[in-house]
């Protein structure tokens, strides 16, 4: 069963992949499953995904970017002046989860990555995933 409809959603919007599945083997879009893949762990690690998500994938890297990732409490913490702690509690978050970030990107794209790098940037309430692949065997 690589691709799912989630309970209650319409059967004509596009499938979701499921976790641990490749949409690359089964026919679908690379770009669309990782960024769906990267949002579901946003939900569970966050406990709120970003509205808006894009990712690009290029021979020598992928790159996700993500929009409006900012839950109430944080945007409350910033609007007190804490923008040092929600951009150093976003930093530890995605240390911790840094494992799961690359599965995602190397199961959908079939390349080894060499380094995951995630920045935060609250002012603009965006995250950006870098992914720098090994290099191929020629």
């Amino acid at each position: 069963m690589p691709l799912r409809h989630s309970p209650g959603s319409d059967p004509r919007d596009p499938p979701r992949v499921a976790p641990g599945t490749s949409r690359a083997d089964s026919g679908g879009d690379v770009l669309v499953a990782i960024s769906e893949q990267i949002v579901q762990l946003y939900l569970e690690a966050f406990g709120r995904g970003p509205t808006r998500v894009r990712t690009f994938v290029q021979p020598q890297f992928a790159v996700c970017v993500l929009r409006d990732i900012l839950t109430t409490a944080e945007r409350t913490l910033l609007a007190g002046g804490g923008r040092t702690e929600v951009e150093a509690a976003r930093a530890a978050i995605n240390e911790s989860i840094d494992r799961r970030f690359i599965s995602i990107v190397e199961m959908q794209t079939g390349r080894s990555v060499l380094s995951h790098l995630a920045r935060v940037r609250t002012p603009a309430d965006i995250a950006v995933h870098f992914f720098l692949f090994e290099d191929q065997a020629t």
